[in-house]
């Protein structure tokens, strides 16, 4: 061998064992990485959300930021993940994941078989939509006391609409009109209760929950109702007075909802909140308030519909 030739081959052998350093590092660097997901995958939240503040910002798996969907709608890339923003962005204020969906694709599905399809984990403290930051047309934000509002309008903090929580009605849902109350004897009655007097003039009548009156046509109000829509009526009252409709939770002074003469049959349209605390949650009252003692009266409910 030519003293040409013995330097071109250890110049060789020593790029050779160069690169095979180069990639036995690399490889043990992906397999720190290996390991760091499958130790998230078996912990807990507060686990993941420590691992994930304690990744470098310019680790391996920030090249699972951007997944692009096939030209035949077909997922290029499916991963298990948390979604911490610090475990895959190059900077904290970067997005961590961005999904691009194909002509025919979605650009994230979610399927079934867990608890639930998507979960919005609610923010650890404050109420109301966010206060401060830029936020986007498309946001969601699920505050701590489990309020959904979706940002309608860009800016900083933005204008945002609060969609559902704990303590606000959702949309409207129209059913069959439905009789659900009538205190009037057999074979009119429903709902099980009698006719109001001077000396026991309400009645509480359960709508959701175990336990819940049906309409006479066999109707029910799910169970995630929040309110009700129907009307009141008032079936010859011995005396005038006013009759209400609250829910069964409500311990301050009743507006009236509908005031009656002796002897007539009167209705009027309600809207009324389903009771969510104390005893009777699920329920709503009806009221009959007489003027003067040992008088009576029937009262009807239709429902039309309610808010979930």
């Amino acid at each position: 061998m030519s003293p040409d030739n013995s330097q071109d081959f250890n110049n060789s052998e020593t790029e050779m064992l160069k690169m095979m350093a180069e990639m036995k590092s690399e490889l043990a660097g992906y397999r720190q990485e290996v390991q760091a997901l499958r130790q998230q995958l078996n912990s807990t939240p507060n686990q993941i959300v420590k691992a994930a503040s304690e990744t470098p910002a310019t680790s391996r798996r920030r090249m699972l930021k951007r997944v692009v969907a096939g030209a035949a709608g077909v997922g290029a890339l499916s991963f298990l993940t948390s979604t911490q923003n610090l475990a895959f962005a190059d900077a904290t204020s970067d997005t961590a994941v961005v999904a691009t969906p194909g002509p025919l694709g979605y650009a994230l599905k979610a399927d079934t078989g867990g608890a639930a399809n998507l979960l919005l984990v609610q923010a650890a403290t404050g109420t109301g939509a966010p206060s401060a930051n830029a936020h986007v047309i498309g946001e969601l934000y699920v505050d701590s006391a489990g309020s959904l509002f979706y940002c309608v309008a860009a800016g900083t903090p933005g204008t945002w609409r609060q969609l559902a929580g704990p303590t606000k009605s959702g949309s409207f849902q129209a059913i069959s009109p439905d009789r659900f109350v009538d205190t009037r004897p057999s074979p009119n009655n429903v709902g099980g209760q009698s006719t109001l007097t001077t000396a026991s003039n309400t009645r509480t009548y359960k709508f959701v929950g175990a336990g819940a009156i049906t309409g006479r046509n066999g109707t029910t109000i799910p169970d995630n109702a929040t309110a009700l829509f129907g009307n009141l009526t008032f079936v010859a009252p011995t005396t005038g007075g006013f009759g209400a409709i609250y829910p069964s939770d409500f311990a301050g002074q009743v507006s009236s909802n509908i005031n009656f003469t002796p002897g007539a049959v009167i209705a009027n349209s309600f809207t009324v909140k389903i009771a969510t605390t104390g005893p009777n949650i699920g329920s709503v009252t009806i009221l009959g308030s007489w003027l003067g003692a040992g008088n009576t009266g029937d009262v009807i409910v239709d429902i039309f519909g309610y808010y979930a």
